[in-house]
């Protein structure tokens, strides 16, 4: 199978876009402005999406239809499609050979990220999700000192990820919504598959869905870590706090300075800032990373398999959220 993505790395990646809502106007932004991406289609039904399409990208084709990318001869697909239509949309991609990126979450089944895992494999193709934190020059910059080893193993996560009611930050469940993000953090810092052990719901909404609850999470590794997501919180915050041998390290978003701090047990206890490059933008990173993972070869960062463990978490823990218990926690996410 001849792809000129692979082997002429010197050409730009065209690129199709699929979904321009919110978010994919600011994916969109990035793309057109990549010195080595050309876009080719950007396909979404709603009219004023397409609308803001041709205002973000004039002169890049403009459809109602997905399609309509079977015939764009792009390289890759970029989706940004709303949740739920993920799996059908990466599939329909990989089914006509391109490189695909999935705004998270990868699928909202186990068994259709699975089956997302297999095509790409199968055709060779990068399959990447969009855990964004992975990017985010912060929230490196905290993974990298603790797995320094400074501060001594990690010992406890906690994460509190609330938005505003009536915030567009939050499209559908909440777990699916915002729980990504943090599970992948707590992979990545323990290094090692995880699952969720419990969920209690906090607060239900008219319809009788969380719209506030705490997940409780362990590593196949030993690390404990809750998470506390919320849609209703009276402000927005966008915190990972965790607890070493030696000290602790918190990285906050929502501050505009110092967004990762530690501080050193015994002593005399200080909190310092850890530093970090302020200039680089977490999506053009992401987005940039996907393009070399294509063109260049270099692994991504989070890949389609990644992307299925926290799929699994995920469900579990919404079978967990409607049980009401724990007794049915499922093993690893990797070992299931």
């Amino acid at each position: 199978m001849n792809d000129p993505s692979r082997t002429l790395p010197d050409r730009p990646l065209r690129v199709a876009q699929v979904g321009c809502g919110a978010w994919g106007a600011n994916v969109l932004h990035e793309l057109a402005a990549h010195p080595r991406v050309e876009l080719v289609i950007v396909a979404d039904p709603r009219a004023a999406a397409r609308d803001r399409a041709r205002e973000i990208a004039p002169g890049v084709r403009v459809t109602s239809t997905i399609d309509d990318i079977a015939d764009a001869r792009a390289h890759a697909a970029v989706i940004v499609s709303p949740g739920p239509l993920h799996a059908e949309h990466a599939a329909f991609a990989l089914a006509h050979d391109l490189h695909v990126f999935v705004e998270k979450p990868l699928a909202t089944s186990s068994v259709d990220a699975r089956r997302l895992c297999a095509m790409a494999r199968d055709r060779a193709r990068v399959g990447m999700v969009g855990h964004l934190l992975h990017h985010h020059p912060a929230a490196r910059a905290m993974v990298e000192l603790l797995h320094g080893g400074q501060l001594g193993a990690p010992l406890y996560v906690r994460c509190d990820r609330g938005s505003i009611a009536g915030s567009r930050e939050v499209d559908g469940s909440i777990l699916w919504s915002l729980a990504p993000h943090d599970l992948s953090m707590i992979r990545a810092i323990g290094r090692s598959a995880l699952r969720v052990s419990r969920v209690d719901v906090l607060r239900t909404g008219s319809s009788g869905q969380p719209v506030e609850a705490e997940l409780h999470v362990e590593t196949a590794g030993g690390l404990r870590a809750r998470v506390l997501l919320s849609r209703v919180a009276d402000r927005k915050t966008r915190r990972i706090h965790v607890e070493c041998e030696l000290g602790s390290v918190t990285f906050d978003d929502v501050v505009s300075l110092s967004k990762v701090v530690a501080s050193r047990r015994g002593g005399e206890q200080r909190v310092e800032p850890v530093g970090y490059d302020q200039r680089i933008s977490p999506l053009a990173a992401e987005l940039d990373a996907f393009v070399r993972a294509v063109l260049d070869g270099e692994p991504a960062r989070a890949d389609f398999e990644e992307g299925a463990e926290i799929v699994a978490a995920i469900e579990s823990a919404e079978a967990l959220s409607r049980a009401g218990e724990s007794a049915s926690a499922r093993p690893y996410a990797d070992q299931s």
